[in-house]
């Protein structure tokens, strides 16, 4: 009797395991898709230059750099700098250089060029958990 009891107990800590292993798993899919649909949004912002479609994916405490402004920490001044700086040059075009996913799930680091009507400029972006932690537009060297 008590060799039945302890196989039972096995039996069900084993489907229990796997219940939660098969959970897990699929909560991890899910993530990391609703990551690669967000990236793709972030990305088809910077393409059409929306800078209000842009600003919503950023974090409230995002760090946020583009050139002749000091670095912010506040979601609400990096929104108004990006809206002033695609403002002043108008978006041609995003070219993503690369979307590296990061040690974390719903990490990923993006990094281009944003091609305006005067200048090109080298983008580096962290996102994680759909926001845009990190946002940094630099000059571009020729």
């Amino acid at each position: 009797m008590k060799n039945l009891i302890a196989i039972l107990f096995i039996a069900l800590a084993f489907v229990t395991l796997i219940l939660i292993t098969a959970i897990v798993s699929v909560r991890t899919e899910a993530l990391e898709e609703k990551a690669i649909r967000t990236d793709e949004a972030i990305v088809g912002a910077l393409q059409t230059g929306m800078a209000d479609r842009l600003s919503t994916f950023f974090a409230p405490d995002v760090t946020f750099f583009i050139p002749g402004h000091p670095t912010s920490n506040d979601s609400a001044e990096a929104t108004r700098l990006v809206r002033g700086f695609m403002s002043a040059h108008p978006v041609q075009s995003f070219e993503k250089k690369s979307m590296l996913p990061g040690s974390a799930p719903s990490l990923s680091y993006l990094k281009g060029i944003l091609h305006t009507t005067d200048d090109d400029f080298a983008l580096y972006a962290t996102i994680y958990n759909g926001r845009i932690e990190r946002f940094d537009l630099n000059e571009e060297k020729k």
